[in-house]
């Protein structure tokens, strides 16, 4: 686990990580490059679903968003799990505006989105057979 005031990120499985934006958040570019480098660390530099619990109201900034999107090294997906219309709507937004370069998917529910993070994670190893 790898904490800071702004955000957490936890191992689900050896190549599912968890992170959690705390209440309040602002997450700008050094947050971004921050979590990106723990992403690398965690998944020992393997490909890594990114499970995003995005329930709490955070900012982010432009520059931190454009990061994210282009910046994969090694992220195979990224699921965003939120209950928040607000954050819905900024998810949703990243994905039309930023245009992740991996899957990326707007849920409701956990389960159903490592349901998903777990199928993309098949799809990607059955196209490097």
């Amino acid at each position: 686990m790898f904490s800071t005031d702004k955000f957490e990120i936890r191992t689900i499985s050896n190549s599912i990580l968890r992170i959690e934006f705390l209440k309040g958040a602002d997450i700008d570019l050094a947050d971004a490059e921050l979590v990106n480098e723990q992403f690398i660390e965690m998944s020992e530099g393997l490909n890594y679903y990114i499970l995003l619990d995005a329930k709490n109201q955070f900012t982010t900034t432009p520059e931190s968003r454009a990061f994210v999107a282009s910046k994969s090294s090694g992220r195979m997906a990224f699921a965003i799990v939120t209950n928040s219309i607000a954050n819905k709507l900024v998810a949703n937004f990243f994905i039309q505006f930023n245009k992740p370069n991996t899957p990326t998917k707007v849920f409701t529910n956990e389960t159903i989105a490592l349901e998903w993070l777990k199928e993309q994670k098949k799809l990607v190893e059955a196209s490097q057979k």
